[in-house]
C-alpha cells in the first residue's frame, strides 16, 4: 500500500494547525525583512552600515532565535503527525498540543534529519568529483534518500526513542524491502509540492505552503513506514 495522493493533498487541511504555523512562519519572514527599510547606504571614511549598530546586533540574535524556534516547533509537530497516522487517524492533521513535547521532539527530528542527510550528501559529492559533468546528472538517484529521515521520523514517533530512530540499519532495510514504494511516495510528495506551489501562486500562501509541504511529507513516508514495519495489518488499515 502507497499513500493515497488525493488523501494525502487533503489531510494538512485542518485550518487550526494550518493556520497557526503558516502566521508563525509569516511573522517571521515578515521580520527578517525589517533591516531592509532601515540600511541607508552610506559612503565616506569612517562610515558604517547602520546594520552594525549594537541595535540590529540585537535584532539578529532575536531573529535567530525565533527561527530556531519555528523550525524547532514545525519539526515536533511532524512527530505529532505521524503519531496520529500511527494511532489510525488519517483524515485531518492533528492539533498543535504540548508544546514542550513537541520542541524536545523537534529537537530529536532535527538530529534524524542531520543524520541521514550524511550518506546521500556524501554520494552526490563523491559522484561528482569522480565522474564530473555526469555527475551532476546522477546525483539526482540520490536525491530521494534525502527524504529517508522522515521514515526515521516515524519510527521515533512510534517508538519514542531516538536512538533506534538512528539505527540506520534497520530504517534502511525498510526502504529495500520496498525501494518501488519508497520511490512511489516520493514521486507523491514532488507532485503534491508542485500543486502546492501552483495553489501558492495563485492565492500568495507561501507561509502555509511550507507547513502543508512539510506534512504531506510527513503522511506519505509515515504510511510507508506502517506498510514496510508491518504497522499497516497490526492497525488493521
Amino acid at each position: 500500500m502507497v499513500a493515497d495522493i488525493e488523501k494525502a493533498l487533503k489531510y494538512p487541511l485542518n485550518f487550526k494547525p494550518l493556520f497557526i504555523l503558516g502566521i508563525l512562519f509569516l511573522i517571521t519572514l515578515a521580520a527578517s525583512l525589517i533591516p531592509a527599510f532601515f540600511l541607508s547606504p552610506r559612503t565616506g571614511a569612517g562610515s558604517q552600515p547602520d546594520i552594525y549598530t549594537p541595535l540590529f546586533a540585537v535584532y539578529f540574535v532575536v531573529l535567530l532565535a525565533v527561527l530556531v524556534f519555528m523550525f524547532t516547533l514545525l519539526s515536533g509537530y511532524m512527530v505529532s503527525v505521524s503519531k496520529s497516522i500511527i494511532a489510525g487517524n488519517l483524515e485531518k492533521a492533528p492539533e498543535i498540543t504540548g508544546i514542550g513535547s513537541m520542541l524536545v521532539n523537534g529537537l530529536k527530528f532535527i538530529v534524524i534529519a542531520l543524520v541521514y542527510a550524511v550518506p546521500p550528501s556524501v554520494f552526490m559529492l563523491l559522484t561528482i568529483a569522480i565522474l564530473k559533468i555526469w555527475g551532476l546528472l546522477l546525483m539526482f538517484a540520490y536525491f530521494p534518500l534525502f527524504y529517508v529521515f522522515h521514515i526515521a521520523s516515524a519510527h521515533l514517533a512510534y517508538t519514542g526513542s531516538l536512538k533506534k530512530a538512528l539505527d540506520i540499519p534497520r530504517i534502511y532495510s525498510l526502504i529495500f524491502r520496498n525501494p518501488k514504494g519508497f520511490i512511489l511516495g516520493f514521486f507523491f510528495y514532488f507532485v503534491a509540492t508542485i500543486v502546492y506551489s501552483f495553489a501558492g501562486i495563485l492565492i500568495v500562501t507561501y507561509p502555509f505552503l511550507i507547513v502543508a509541504c512539510y506534512v504531506v511529507g510527513q503522511y506519505i513516508f509515515t504510511i510507508f513506514y506502517m506498510e514496510a514495519s508491518g504497522l499497516i495489518e497490526e492497525n488493521k488499515l
